[in-house]
């Protein structure tokens, strides 16, 4: 049997809950199914307990489900960084504090630049392969997660599947967990819509729906059929895709759990300059969309388009929207189907120890 690893994972959250989300959930699969000895450290707690409440924001070094979190401080990294572990990732490109880098060049530890997940056939080429970092002379390689065989695949957690149908087959668990998030009961002939969406709301008016709206998202949508309720710890998202008809998410995490839920979603992908983001987009949608029937496709392609570039509101984008809701039943199976065909790949956890293991021998 292998021995166990201990992995050092760096986090700075730069776009609010999306950097950081990812990187706690891949933390714990890490730590509670590879047994991994783990080490996160992150700059801002503050929106860490945000999506975990056992996180003490006051806190420079705490322990959580066999996780200790270091809080990205040069003064804590002095004191409590003594050496590399086995492996050092930077998520999404972090630069890396001058101390750390320091104590890599003692140990040659398997040194990863987690990067952001795209469905663009480049990464193909440049997923997991070392190459020499010119200034410190280590071995660095970039990680993509990705939907295709050459890349590490999604962030999926062993039984999250067998979890999410045994959650949305029973209404009665699905009732208690709503009432305990403080969400109305699932009624008969009501869509039920969760809305995760960056400041610039495209659409005002969700005519035909109930919306579910975290506190502090889409501060000015307003009306009877807006529903808010406290910030969910990841766990509870979750339970929230699943129990809903309809998703809107944004950014990587949130779509990455809604495509897990196995429902329709809308993405609202992070804005870059020159319009890059709408790039991935359309590299994504091309996947996504491939084996769905045209005119569904069409439909799902103008929602996401009218969602990112804006500039639709008003009359086109009512009438975008009401053509879309009826379209719901097929997306629903469509979605069913791709979550399912993504699972018999393997997860990005399970990927990223292999290579780490592969580099270590």
């Amino acid at each position: 049997m292998s021995a166990p690893l201990s992995i050092d994972l760096f986090c700075k959250v730069v776009d609010n809950y999306g950097d950081i989300g990812v990187c706690w959930r891949l933390a714990r699969q890490l730590a509670s199914e590879h047994t991994i000895k783990l080490r996160l450290i992150v700059d801002d707690l503050a929106v860490f307990h945000k999506i975990d409440a056992r996180i003490d924001p006051q806190k420079a070094q705490q322990d959580i489900a066999d996780i200790k979190v270091l809080h990205w401080e040069e003064a804590v990294l002095a004191q409590h960084y003594t050496s590399a572990g086995d492996a050092v990732i930077e998520a999404f490109a972090c630069a890396l504090p001058d101390l750390v880098i320091e104590k890599m060049k003692q140990t040659q530890p398997v040194w990863i630049d987690f990067e952001y997940l795209t469905a663009e056939g480049w990464i193909e080429g440049c997923h997991a392969r070392p190459s020499l970092h010119p200034s410190t002379g280590l071995m660095k390689s970039l990680f993509f997660p990705g939907f295709v065989t050459q890349s590490a695949g999604l962030i999926r957690e062993a039984g999250l599947l067998v979890e999410r149908d045994a959650f949305q087959s029973d209404l009665a668990t699905q009732a208690a967990w709503r009432e305990l998030a403080g969400l109305p009961a699932r009624e008969e002939g009501i869509l039920d819509v969760s809305l995760f969406c960056y400041p610039d709301l495209p659409l005002s008016r969700f005519d035909g729906v109930r919306v579910f709206v975290p506190e502090g998202v889409a501060p000015g949508l307003e009306g009877e059929n807006i529903s808010r309720f406290k910030f969910l710890p990841s766990r509870d998202y979750d339970r929230l895709l699943w129990t809903c008809d309809l998703n809107f998410v944004r950014g990587e995490d949130s779509w990455v759990r809604a495509i897990w839920a196995g429902k329709p979603f809308i993405w609202q992908i992070y804005k870059q300059e020159e319009n890059a983001h709408l790039v991935k987009l359309q590299a994504f949608l091309d996947r996504y969309m491939k084996d769905l029937d045209p005119g569904v496709a069409e439909s799902l392609a103008q929602i996401h388009a009218m969602w990112n570039e804006g500039g639709r509101e008003g009359k086109i984008a009512s009438r975008l929207w009401d053509s879309f809701l009826p379209l719901l039943p097929q997306l629903r199976s469509h979605a069913r189907t791709w979550s399912g065909n993504l699972a018999g790949s393997d997860d990005c956890a399970t990927s990223l120890i292999r290579f780490i293991r592969a580099q270590k021998n």
